[in-house]
């Protein structure tokens, strides 16, 4: 059983390497943690966007 909030220091790190290409858009991720015989322990969701960088001018 966790408590919620931990009662110890916490942290959850994740990246993803995403393709050379992903288009533009609004996306969201869920992250399940598991335990013991792949019970649910939490879970975490967020949303993030992708979008086009400006190109940078010459000059």
């Amino acid at each position: 059983k966790t408590t919620c909030p931990t009662t110890a220091d916490f942290e959850l790190a994740h990246s993803q390497t995403l393709p050379s290409f992903t288009p533009p858009g609004s996306y969201t991720i869920t992250m399940k943690l598991l335990g013991e015989n792949d019970k649910e322990l939490s879970c975490i969701s967020f949303g993030f966007s992708i979008g086009f960088l400006a190109p940078i001018a010459l000059s």
